[in-house]
C-alpha cells in the first residue's frame, strides 16, 4: 500500500502522518497547500531548508510539522496551488498511490484527483459525521455546548464531508479543555483510526456505509458567532470560551441592557446566584447565566 498524504502545516495533520509511518505504511509523498507569498507553480517540490533562522518570515517551517516529519523519513514534499492542473495530476500519477489520506487540508479535492488513487481517498474529520461537516467542527462543537465529540474516517467524494463512512470513534471533552488540546486528542485518535482503515483497505475488509440522513455544513465562524447568550448555562459559556480562546476574538454579551466585551473565562459555578445580573471588580466581571455564574476577564482592547 502506497499512501499520498495531504495535510497542513498546523498541528492537526502531524499525528495521523506519524501514525502511518510508525505502522510501517509507505508514504510516497506529502502534499501541502502553497504558502502565501511562495511561487505559484501548479506543484513544486519543497527541498529541506538548511536555514535555521529563528525568524518565521525567513523560515516558514520553524515549528515542527508534517514537512519536517516527511524530510526526516526521506519522503518528498510538494506544495500545490492548482490541484486540477495537468502538471499536478501528472506528478501525482507518477507516484502511483494506492490511496490518498487527508488530515486538515484547506483545498477541495477535485474529481480528477479523487479518481487517481486506485482505492480512493480517506479523510480524517474531527466530528461524528454527518454532524458538523465543514472546516471547523471543533469550534461548533464548543459553540453548541457539546461535552463530547468524535472522529470519523470517511471516503471522500465531490461533496464537503459527505462521503461514505468507514470508521468512527467517540471522544469525551473534559470541562475547560482548550481547543488546542481537543485538536491534539482528535488528531491522535484520528491517526489510530486511519492506520486501522488503511490496513483494512489493504486486506479488502474495510466496510463503508452511507451517511445517515440529516447533518449540516457548518461554515467558518464569523464575528457574530463569538456572541454569548446569558440564557445559556454558565458551564456552556465557560467551555465555549476556553475551547475557542486560540482564535483570539473578543466575546460579546448583552446582559440587562449592558453590553460587555470579554477576553477570557476564569471559572464558573453551576449553582451560584448573584445579587445583580453583572458584578464588576478590578478588571473582572461576574455574569449571571441560567443557571450559574461565569467569572471572566474584561477586554481592554474594545
Amino acid at each position: 500500500m502506497r499512501v499520498v498524504y495531504f495535510g497542513m502545516i498546523g498541528a492537526f495533520s502531524i499525528a495521523p502522518l506519524a501514525a502511518l509511518l510508525d505502522a510501517g505504511i509507505e508514504v510516497g509523498a506529502v502534499i501541502t497547500p502553497t504558502r502565501s507569498g511562495a511561487a505559484q507553480a501548479p506543484i513544486a517540490r519543497v527541498k529541506p531548508n538548511l536555514d535555521r533562522s529563528p525568524l518565521p518570515i525567513v523560515n516558514p517551517y520553524l515549528e515542527r510539522n508534517i514537512v519536517h516529519l516527511a524530510w526526516e523519513h526521506g519522503i518528498p514534499v510538494f506544495e500545490v496551488s492548482r490541484l486540477n492542473h495537468s502538471e499536478t495530476l501528472s506528478t501525482l500519477t507518477e507516484l502511483q498511490p494506492d490511496v490518498g489520506c487527508v488530515a486538515c487540508f484547506s483545498r477541495r479535492i477535485p474529481a480528477a484527483l479523487l479518481e487517481l488513487p486506485r482505492l480512493g481517498f480517506l479523510n480524517v474529520h474531527p466530528a461524528l459525521l454527518p454532524a458538523y461537516r465543514g472546516p471547523e467542527p471543533l469550534f461548533w462543537t464548543f459553540r453548541n455546548g457539546e461535552t463530547a465529540t468524535g472522529v470519523t474516517i470517511h471516503f471522500m467524494d465531490e461533496g464537503l464531508d459527505t462521503g461514505d463512512i468507514a470508521l468512527q470513534a467517540p471522544l469525551e471533552l473534559p470541562a475547560g479543555i482548550s481547543g488546542a488540546e481537543a485538536g491534539r486528542l482528535s488528531s491522535k485518535l484520528g491517526g489510530q483510526l486511519l492506520v486501522e482503515a488503511v490496513r483494512a483497505l489493504e486486506r479488502g475488509t474495510l466496510a463503508r456505509h452511507k451517511q445517515s440522513a440529516g447533518g449540516a455544513y457548518s461554515p467558518t465562524p464569523a464575528p457574530e458567532d463569538f456572541i454569548l447568550n446569558p440564557t445559556w448555562p454558565a458551564r456552556r459559556a465557560f467551555n465555549f470560551m476556553r475551547g475557542t480562546a486560540e482564535w483570539g476574538r473578543p466575546y460579546r454579551i448583552e446582559v440587562n441592557g449592558e453590553r460587555l466585551v470579554l477576553k477570557s473565562a476564569i471559572s464558573f459555578s453551576t449553582t451560584e446566584v448573584l445579587s445583580a445580573p453583572v458584578i464588576r471588580s478590578s478588571g473582572e466581571v461576574w455574569i449571571q447565566f441560567n443557571p450559574g455564574v461565569l467569572r471572566t476577564e474584561l477586554s481592554t482592547d474594545f
